[in-house]
C-alpha cells in the first residue's frame, strides 16, 4: 500500500509513462507489419484480461522500459488475430480497464482487429452489458455504434443475433439490456439511418423470427424500414425471401408502401416470395401490392405468375391463380416477358409438370389458339419443350390441347422455320422425337428455312460428336417415314465427318485396335477355359472309354464343342491380326482394324452359341427349361449378330442397319416408357388432389385452433379481472 502511494496513482503513473518515451517519425517505423513490437507483450496481455488496473500499470511500464517504446506506440500493439488492449479488455468484462483506456486513449475506440470488429462488437458478441455501456458513454467518437465489422454486421445487428428468444419474451437479461443501449442511442441521432453501415438490424430481426422485437424496433427507429442493402433489398423484400409472413404482415401494417418498391433488378417483395415458394407470405402480398396485379413486372417483364412457375413454386402458383380473380388472371397467363415468353412457355421449358397441372383449365377457356401464342423466336409452347427435352411437357401438351390446337402445334415454324421435330432433332433429344413422331396429325416432310428436313437437322447439328453419333435419334426419324435429301450419309452427319477429318484418324484407329485387342484376348480366354472343362466332365478310368467326354453322344455337346473351337480360333486369329495394327503405316493398321471386326463378331457369336448349348446339355432331363433356355439363347444371339454387324460393317447404305436396331431395342423401351408415363401421370394426379385436402384440412384446422385459443384467452382474462 504505502508501494502504490509513494509511485502515484494509475492515473499519475500514465501520465510520467507518456512523457517518457515519446513517439517520433524516427521510431514510429516499429510498428509496421511484421515487427515483433507490434505484437502484444504476453505479461500485459494476461494483465489487461485480468482487469486490474495496477497490474495492468505495472505491465505497461515493464514493457515501456524494456522495449523502450513510447506509450502511443504499445497502445496500438495487437495479438495475433489483430485485438488491441481495448479489445482485449471488453471481451473480458474488465471495466475498470476499459474506461482507464478509453479516459486516456479514447480514439482506441475505433480500432479494428483482424474481422474488422471494433471493440463495440466484441463486447456485443461476448455480452458484455456494462462495458458496452462505457464504451458508448466516454467513447469520443459517436460513429462507433453505426460501423460495421467484415461482414457487414452494425453493433445493433449483432446484438439481435446475440439476442436470445426467451431475452426477447421475457424483456429482460444481458441481451435485452445491450438492445435497449444500443435502441437508446441510435435515437438519439435523427440521422441514424443515413450512418448506419452494412445490413440493415431490421434484416436481423426478421432473420431472427422475433417479431415483437421488430415491432419495437420500427416503433423507436422507423427511418429503418427504408434502408436497403446491396441488392436494393427493402425489409419487406427481405421478410418476403425468409418466408416470415408476421414480419410481412407487420411491415404492411407499418408501412403499405414498401410493397411498391423494387429492387436492383426491378422485382418487387411480391416476386421474391412468388420464387421463394412461400405461399403463406404470397397471400398477404396479393391483397395489399396492387389492384392489376399483372402490370408488376421486373426488369425480365415478368409477372409474379411468370417468377412462380420458373420457380416450379405450384403452391405459389396455386394461390395466384386462385387470389386474382377472372380478370387479373387471364392478363397474367397471357403476359409475355422481354423474351416473348407466356407462364406456360416457361413451364414447359423448365419441366415443371406438377405446374401446368394448374393450367389445365385454362387451356380452353384462356387460349382459344395455343399456337398463336408465341415468343420472339416464333415459337409455341410445344417448340420451348421439345427444345428443353421436356418430354413429360410435350406428352402433356398433346394430351390436353385438344384436337385442332395439336395439328396446329405439332406443324408450326418458328422464325427459322422449324417445328418442334426440327428442335428436337437438332438438340438430339431422343424421348421428345419419340412422342412427336407418333402424333398422327404431324407432317414429317415439313422443311425449315434452309430446306432441311427433321433428320436433315439431326445430321446437320452441330451439338453432335464422334464420341456421340446419335444413332437412336436418326433411327427414330428413319423409322417414322422423315424423308431425307439425297447426298447424305446417315450414319455419318456432315459435322461429324468433318470432326474426324480433323481430328487424328491414325490415333482413332489405334485407340478402337486397343479395344478389340481386349475383347478378342477376353474371348480367347474364356473359350480356352470352356474347352477344357467340358459340360458333364470326363469319364473316369473305370470306365469303357476313360478321358473321353461324358456326353460326347448328346446332340447339343457337339454344337458347344464346335462353337466353342470355332470362336477360340476366331478370337486368336482376331488377335494375331490386331497386333499389325501397331504397324507405324497407317494404312495397315487400319487393314488391320476391318478384318479383325468380322472375325470377333464370329468369336462372339460363337462363343454364345457355346453358352447356351452347354446351358441345354446341363438342362436336357427338363424339357421346359431347356426349351426357354434355347428359345431366349437364339433370340439374344440374333441381337448380338445384328447389332455388331451393323457396327463392323460400316456402309454408306446403313439405313437398314439402322432400322433393324431400332426396332430391337428401342421398341421395347418405347413399351416400357409408355407404361411408366401412364402410371406418372396418374400418381401425380392423385398426389395433387391428396395434397389439396390435406392443406384445406390444415387450413380449417388452423382456423378452429386460433378461434379456440383467442376464446380461451378471453375466459382467462375475464375470469381474472373478475377476481380482482
Amino acid at each position: 500500500m504505502e508501494r502504490s502511494e509513494t509511485r502515484g496513482t494509475p492515473n499519475e503513473r500514465l501520465e510520467v509513462l507518456k512523457a517518457r518515451y515519446v513517439s517520433t517519425p524516427d521510431n514510429q517505423h516499429q510498428l509496421e507489419d511484421g515487427d515483433l513490437n507490434k505484437i502484444m507483450d504476453r505479461e500485459l496481455y494476461e494483465a489487461t484480461k485480468k482487469g486490474n488496473v495496477e497490474e495492468f500499470i505495472n505491465a505497461l511500464e515493464k514493457v515501456s522500459e524494456s522495449r523502450k517504446l513510447a506509450l502511443s506506440l504499445i497502445f496500438y500493439q495487437v495479438t495475433p488475430s489483430g485485438n488491441s488492449l481495448l479489445h482485449v479488455a471488453a471481451s473480458s468484462g474488465n471495466d475498470d480497464v476499459v474506461e482507464f483506456i478509453l479516459n486516456h486513449f479514447p480514439n482506441t475506440v475505433t480500432h479494428r482487429n483482424s474481422s474488422e470488429d471494433t471493440p463495440l462488437h466484441v463486447a456485443i458478441q461476448d455480452r458484455r452489458l456494462d462495458t458496452i455501456e462505457k464504451i458508448i458513454c466516454l467513447g469520443t467518437d459517436s460513429e462507433i455504434i453505426y460501423l460495421k465489422n467484415k461482414n457487414d454486421e452494425s453493433p445493433l445487428y449483432l446484438a439481435i443475433e446475440k439476442c436470445t428468444w426467451s431475452e426477447c419474451q421475457d424483456r429482460e437479461g444481458a441481451g435485452w439490456g445491450i438492445l435497449q443501449l444500443l435502441l437508446e442511442a441510435f435515437a438519439r441521432d435523427e440521422a441514424y439511418a443515413v450512418k448506419i453501415q452494412g445490413k440493415s438490424p431490421v434484416f436481423a430481426a426478421i432473420k431472427k423470427m422475433y417479431t415483437e422485437l421488430l415491432r419495437e424496433i420500427i416503433d423507436r427507429l422507423p427511418k429503418l424500414l427504408h434502408v436497403r442493402d446491396s441488392n436494393r433489398w427493402t425489409p419487406l423484400h427481405y421478410a418476403a425471401s425468409e418466408g416470415n409472413n408476421e414480419a410481412v404482415e407487420l411491415l404492411l401494417e407499418k408501412c403499405p408502401y414498401l410493397a411498391l418498391q423494387t429492387d436492383k433488378n426491378g422485382s418487387y417483395p411480391i416476386h421474391i416470395a412468388s420464387e421463394r415458394s412461400w405461399s403463406g407470405v404470397i397471400d398477404p402480398l396479393l391483397k395489399d401490392t396492387w389492384p392489376d396485379l399483372a402490370e408488376i413486372k421486373n426488369n425480365k417483364g415478368q409477372n409474379i405468375l411468370h417468377v412462380a412457375v420458373k420457380a416450379g413454386n405450384h403452391s405459389g402458383v396455386k394461390s395466384i391463380l386462385k387470389e386474382c380473380g377472372e380478370t387479373n388472371t387471364e392478363k397474367m397467363v397471357n403476359s409475355r416477358d422481354v423474351d416473348g415468353n407466356t407462364p406456360l412457355h416457361l413451364a414447359s421449358i423448365h419441366n415443371h409438370c406438377y405446374v401446368m397441372y394448374f393450367f389445365k383449365p385454362l387451356l380452353k377457356d384462356t387460349w382459344s389458339d395455343l399456337a398463336e401464342i408465341k415468343n420472339n423466336k416464333g415459337q409455341n409452347i410445344l417448340h420451348v419443350a421439345a427444345k428443353a427435352r421436356n418430354d413429360f411437357g410435350v406428352y402433356w401438351i398433346l394430351k390436353e390441347c385438344g384436337e385442332t390446337n395439336t395439328e396446329k402445334l405439332v406443324n408450326s415454324r418458328d422464325v427459322d422455320g422449324n417445328t418442334p421435330l426440327h428442335l428436337a432433332s437438332i438438340h438430339n433429344h431422343c424421348d421428345v422425337m419419340r412422342i412427336l413422331t407418333k402424333e398422327k396429325r404431324i407432317y414429317l416432310k415439313s422443311r425449315n428455312n434452309d430446306g432441311l428436313t427433321a433428320l436433315d437437322a439431326a445430321m446437320e447439328s452441330k451439338s453432335l460428336s464422334t464420341e456421340n453419333p446419335a444413332l437412336i435419334g436418326r433411327a427414330i426419324l428413319i423409322v417414322a417415314g422423315v424423308p431425307q435429301s439425297g447426298g447424305r450419309d446417315v450414319m455419318l452427319p456432315r459435322e461429324q465427318h468433318s470432326e474426324v477429318s480433323k481430328s487424328s484418324p491414325a490415333k482413332w484407329i489405334k485407340d478402337q485396335v486397343n479395344i478389340l485387342l481386349l475383347v478378342a484376348t477376353l474371348v480367347a480366354s474364356v473359350t480356352f477355359t470352356a474347352g477344357v472343362t467340358l459340360p458333364g466332365g470326363y469319364n473316369a478310368s473305370s470306365d469303357p472309354h476313360p478321358g473321353t467326354a461324358t456326353m460326347l453322344h448328346h446332340r447339343m455337346f457337339r454344337v458347344f464343342v464346335i462353337a466353342n473351337m470355332l470362336a477360340m480360333y476366331s478370337s486368336i486369329l482376331a488377335v494375331v491380326v490386331l497386333l499389325w495394327g501397331f504397324n507405324r503405316d497407317f494404312y495397315v493398321a487400319e487393314l488391320a482394324y476391318h478384318l479383325a471386326g468380322p472375325l470377333l463378331l464370329m468369336a462372339l457369336a460363337g462363343m454364345s452359341v457355346a453358352f447356351f448349348a452347354a446351358i441345354t446339355v446341363a438342362v436336357s432331363k427338363l424339357t421346359w427349361l431347356g426349351s426357354l433356355v434355347m428359345s431366349v439363347g437364339v433370340l439374344f444371339l440374333v441381337m448380338v449378330v445384328v447389332v455388331l454387324a451393323a457396327l463392323i460393317f460400316p456402309s454408306s447404305k446403313s439405313t437398314m442397319y439402322i432400322v433393324v436396331f431400332y426396332y430391337i431395342v428401342i421398341t421395347v423401351v418405347e413399351k416400357f416408357v409408355d407404361v411408366v408415363r401412364d402410371f406418372v401421370e396418374k400418381f401425380v394426379g392423385v398426389v395433387q388432389d391428396f395434397v389439396d385436402v390435406v392443406q384445406d384440412f390444415v387450413e380449417k384446422f388452423v382456423d378452429v385452433w386460433a378461434r379456440v385459443c383467442y376464446s380461451t384467452r378471453c375466459e382467462i382474462v375475464a375470469n381474472t379481472v373478475s377476481d380482482q
